[in-house]
């Protein structure tokens, strides 16, 4: 009868956080009587949350910010903050500030919404990327999205029939590659630059190979194209043929 609930006369708690489930013998009646108090808990945890914790007191999924004036939101997940932006389909992912580090796997969902997208250089030009697994729902490599990434070791495609943008795993430390297949047109710069490549898989479906996409992959010995292939694409005076600079290509099979 003389205890005091830990929070008793706090009168300008404004906030309260919590990322797991609900704690054992949890009551937020002493929370209730804080007039302006707000109340986080984590997605993941909500429909038992929920249970618990007025309408009223729900102060937004703690982990989770957004948008900003540039209408990037925000959610950690197993300790990495990941940046997005709300897309009619789901959610497309940006660039991370601070940028991404080690070995990640991107979430399935994010705020929510499926993530069914990366942005033009979400991890480009990042030393500190080691390796990504991306999920079933992104389809598409856009420009540049690896690019430059001199640490990135492996990158595992969820999705069925990804495609390849241009100069998307360009620069990387790829040392072996399956290009998916469904894949028809490589993109110009694919892996323009990404000398420790020393295998790539083409598939079935490839019917050409824009120009510089394996240009100085210095480390690709063999090459074998597939029965369909049509040829290579157009060129002019300032283009590079797809394997210039290929120093270690000793066979090509067509």
């Amino acid at each position: 009868w003389h205890a005091h609930w830990p929070f008793d006369g706090c009168t300008g708690l404004a906030d309260v956080y919590f990322f797991g489930p609900v704690p054992a013998n949890f009551d937020c009646s002493g929370l209730q009587a804080l007039e302006d108090v707000r109340i986080h808990y984590p997605r993941a945890h909500a429909e038992e949350w929920a249970e618990r914790v007025p309408a009223e007191k729900f102060g937004g999924f703690a982990g989770e910010g957004g948008p900003d004036a540039e209408g990037v939101c925000w959610q950690t997940v197993a300790g990495v903050t990941w940046r997005y932006v709300p897309a009619e389909d789901g959610a497309c992912l940006v660039r991370g500030d601070p940028a991404y580090a080690g070995d990640l796997v991107v979430p399935a969902t994010l705020g929510g919404r499926p993530v069914t997208s990366i942005d033009t250089f979400a991890f480009g030009f990042n030393p500190a990327v080691t390796s990504v697994e991306l999920p079933a729902g992104v389809t598409n490599l856009p420009f540049q999205a690896f690019c430059s990434c001199t640490s990135l070791t492996n990158l595992v495609l969820r999705a069925p029939r990804p495609h390849l943008g241009e100069s998307c795993l360009g620069g990387t430390a790829l040392r072996r590659f399956a290009v998916p297949e469904g894949e028809t047109d490589l993109a110009v710069d694919v892996f323009h630059g990404a000398a420790s490549l020393a295998s790539v898989t083409l598939p079935s479906t490839l019917r050409t190979v824009g120009r510089s996409a394996f240009r100085n992959c210095t480390s690709l010995t063999e090459i074998r194209f597939p029965a369909g292939f049509e040829g290579f694409g157009a060129y002019d005076w300032h283009a590079h043929w797809p394997f210039d600079g290929c120093t270690g290509l000793a066979d090509v099979y067509f």
